[in-house]
């Protein structure tokens, strides 16, 4: 009976040993792989580079924030360990949910943890990446590789899914296509495609910022603006918004365009803005990568002129809300006042924005309702409905 509470106990500590976890701090700052802080929720030391998988860093890890492993200066190798004595490192994993940066050589053991790169996520290694057998690599994120892939293992078992990307500089002693026509080593969806010049060639990693703008110009169409931009260069990037003010200090969005992930080619973008202001309109570019890091550009402005314009919506509408429209930035005095049919307020609104959304302290009746706004000289009547 002893022995079988002994060896229960032995099996329920493996059990929770496997499960344990090596987190990075979830920021967006710069942390060192070798210093303590950088980790949680076991933050006592950090984390064995040189033989991960061991006892007593037997755990899984999960990469999150920007976080690098050497410098510069400083050449550090990444090795993943394979089984030690009865503990099977097959069964962990190693997940680069943000960014990882090795500057160094990364090395895969025999039955060690499965790295895994899901979408937002972006591996670098400025060395080697050497896999051994029993080792899958699934990439829904990208995978950068400056120097040689390599598969050392007959039996490894490597694919990239989804919309993922696996440059390398090299393959196993053999050049990649300039191209674009890679060799497929692997046989299991592997697709290795020429670093591209713009990364083969790229500063030290910590520099590095989502996206290289290469122009960004504002142009009046009419009642139109036309914003156009180019980049030359994206990385782990997920979207751009345009945003507009009237003062070159509070900016609201305009809207949002989707970028390209990873990329080294140029490539050109555009937005309308369908509903400009009079007076000088200042736009700015806010890009926007997949772990939520965010990087502002220049400044451009336009010059407008129109006539006035007062909108609202929608309408009909259900009487608990309405939305106003001013092609203009309302000053001290503007005012917004509600009748209802008979003449009576039943609202009334000093707007700080040109477009703006209001809430109706009690919900209106059924019937037909009026907005006047009032800006000096400038005086319109909207009708509206509620049902």
């Amino acid at each position: 009976m002893i022995r079988k509470l002994v060896l229960l106990i032995l099996a329920v500590s493996s059990s929770l040993e496997t499960f344990a976890q090596f987190v990075t701090q979830n920021n967006r700052n710069n942390q060192n792989w070798e210093v303590a802080a950088t980790w949680t929720p076991l933050p006592g030391a950090a984390p064995s580079y040189s033989n991960v998988g061991d006892p007593p860093t037997h755990a899984n890890f999960n990469i999150y924030g920007y976080t690098s492993l050497g410098s510069t200066s400083t050449s550090r190798n990444l090795t993943f360990a394979g089984s030690a004595g009865p503990i099977d490192n097959s069964v962990l994993t190693f997940t680069v949910y943000d960014t990882l940066v090795v500057y160094g050589n990364m090395t895969f053991g025999t039955d060690a943890m499965t790295l895994s790169v899901p979408a937002g996520g972006l591996l670098i290694v400025l060395g080697d990446l050497d896999v051994n057998n029993k080792v899958d690599i699934a990439a829904g994120g990208n995978i950068i590789v400056k120097g040689q892939f390599k598969l050392t293992g007959g039996q490894a078992d490597v694919t990239v899914s989804g919309a993922g990307k696996f440059y390398a500089g090299s393959y196993g002693g053999q050049a990649l296509s300039e191209i674009g026509e890679p060799p497929n080593p692997a046989g299991a969806g592997l697709l290795l495609t020429a670093l591209p010049g713009a990364l083969a060639s790229f500063p030290p990693v910590a520099t590095l910022l989502p996206v290289e703008l290469l122009s960004f110009t504002a142009n009046r169409n009419s009642n139109l603006v036309n914003l156009n931009w180019s980049t030359a260069s994206e990385l782990n990037f997920d979207y751009f918004e345009v945003e507009r003010s009237i003062n070159a200090k509070d900016f609201t969005s305009v809207g949002k365009v989707a970028g390209h992930g990873t990329s080294s080619i140029r490539h050109d973008y555009s937005l309308t803005d369908e509903k400009p202001l009079i007076g000088r309109n200042y736009y700015r570019l806010k890009s926007v990568d997949f772990d939520g890091y965010t990087e502002y550009f220049k400044v451009v402005a336009v010059d407008f002129s129109a006539e006035k314009m007062f909108e609202i919506s929608p309408n009909p509408t259900d009487g608990t809300s309405l939305g106003f429209n001013m092609n203009f930035a309302p000053a001290g005095n503007t005012q917004i006042i509600v009748y209802d049919n008979f003449s009576n307020i039943v609202a009334h609104y000093t707007p700080s924005e040109s477009t703006q959304s209001v809430e109706f302290l009690s919900p209106l009746k059924s019937g037909m309702y009026y907005a006047k706004v009032l800006s000096g000289e400038f005086v319109k009547v909207q009708r509206f409905i509620v049902r």
